[in-house]
């Protein structure tokens, strides 16, 4: 008899452990509140790095440098070219060298400057108002 108690014992130990499995873990306010804040944490971090994305991408449409690599990669223009298209922006202070490849009448500007006038460098001006304008 004592057998057989003893056997019933651990059927309902086991039934016991078994009917725990099934009912899952439970969680108290500690567990549950680092799930929060883990989650939360995960969440600003793909927040921020999505917003340091948008960010990026609006510099790049609004870079007036880039702007200015991408228009005279675009004309085709050579090292050389750039920095003279750089220099007659400077020489009328103009702030933007990407306005030389829109305004004719800004690039024609810069162009009476004295530093434009010797030979070789006005050759140079003309063949690149040629390239920029087609004229």
């Amino acid at each position: 008899m004592i057998l057989i108690l003893g056997q019933m014992q651990e059927q309902q130990q086991v039934f016991g452990s078994i009917r725990k499995g099934f009912n899952g873990s439970t969680y108290d306010a500690v567990d549950i509140g680092i799930i929060i804040l883990l989650s939360a944490a995960v969440l600003g971090i793909i927040g921020l790095f999505l917003l340091r994305r948008r960010q990026e991408k609006h510099e790049q449409l609004n870079d007036p440098d880039q702007l200015f690599d991408e228009l005279a990669a675009g004309h085709g223009l050579i090292a050389s070219q750039r920095d003279l298209l750089i220099q007659l922006a400077s020489a009328r202070l103009i702030k933007k060298p990407a306005m030389l490849f829109v305004r004719a009448d800004l690039f024609d500007q810069a162009a009476k400057e004295p530093t434009f006038q010797a030979d070789r460098v006005r050759h140079q001006v003309e063949t690149l108002r040629h390239v920029l304008f087609g004229e």
